[in-house]
């Protein structure tokens, strides 16, 4: 959403909530008055349109988790794209079922999709990398700790947006916990491939994510990604490029992922 229809979402939400209110008074002030019998028909002259109005609105709640559920994809999108790849489609999905929101990106990793599909898709096998000769287990070291950012990005920007967008967040966070349970199997992987192993893998990358962030363009690209998901509810490739060509951040894979090891091998 812009700015201004997400004000104006809030104070619906606040004007929802007065009538909510108002309407409960006057149940209790009918009933004490006229008694059962005849309140009957004085509900359904003021609930119903409390409750459609109400149909017209996200809760509250659901709409918190709407917006975390957007900056939480769009922090996926950005680190993807930092990363050397892309993304296909994201959506907020709303469970009628639940009453609760959730989402999903689907992020396309090009020439290392085999790759990335062991390690966090249905074929997700530790036993497949143990299998490869030597330059395949370092190419997937590298693709490995490309894909761990990526989930992390995503839990560290809902992180930040909850912090009113300051990084200064202690660690250890908060982690989505399907993305925890792939990095911890990234991180199992690297273990067995490496004999460099990063005890802290894990709080080092929240770290990496939160100082990326830092940087006002790409907290400005992850804002703006998240309310156009908000307006929309979905966004294809072209309107996901579209926005990061507006704050310059669009990329090179190649140069990308040089620029990525170098950043790597320093540390």
């Amino acid at each position: 959403m812009t700015e201004e229809r997400i004000r104006v979402q809030h104070i619906l939400f606040n004007v929802a909530e007065l009538w909510k209110t108002l309407c409960t008074i006057c149940v209790d002030l009918l009933l004490k008055v006229l008694g059962k019998g005849l309140l009957f028909g004085y509900l359904i002259c003021i609930v119903t349109p409390k409750y459609f109005f109400m149909n017209m609105l996200l809760t509250k709640e659901n709409f918190n988790k709407c917006e975390i559920c957007a900056y939480h994809e769009s922090g996926h999108i950005l680190f993807a794209y930092l990363c050397g790849y892309s993304c296909n489609y994201v959506e907020l999905v709303n469970d009628k079922n639940e009453e609760d929101f959730t989402s999903i990106a689907i992020i396309n990793y090009g020439k290392d999709e085999y790759l990335a599909s062991l390690f966090v898709g249905p074929q997700a096998n530790l036993d497949a990398f143990k299998s490869f000769d030597l330059p395949k287990k370092l190419e997937s070291v590298e693709v490995g700790r490309r894909i761990a950012r990526i989930f992390l990005g995503g839990s560290v920007a809902a992180a930040v947006f909850n912090n009113q967008g300051d990084i200064h967040i202690p660690l250890p966070m908060q982690i989505d916990f399907t993305d925890l349970l792939r990095v911890e199997f990234i991180q199992q992987v690297l273990k067995e491939l490496t004999t460099d192993t990063d005890e802290n893998f894990i709080e080092h990358n929240l770290q990496d994510a939160l100082y990326t962030l830092g940087n006002i363009n790409v907290w400005n690209t992850v804002e703006d990604l998240a309310k156009r998901l908000m307006q929309n509810n979905q966004l294809n490739k072209n309107d996901i490029e579209e926005c990061l060509e507006e704050h310059g951040i669009f990329y090179d894979a190649s140069q990308v992922r040089n620029d990525y090891a170098m950043n790597q091998n320093e540390n």
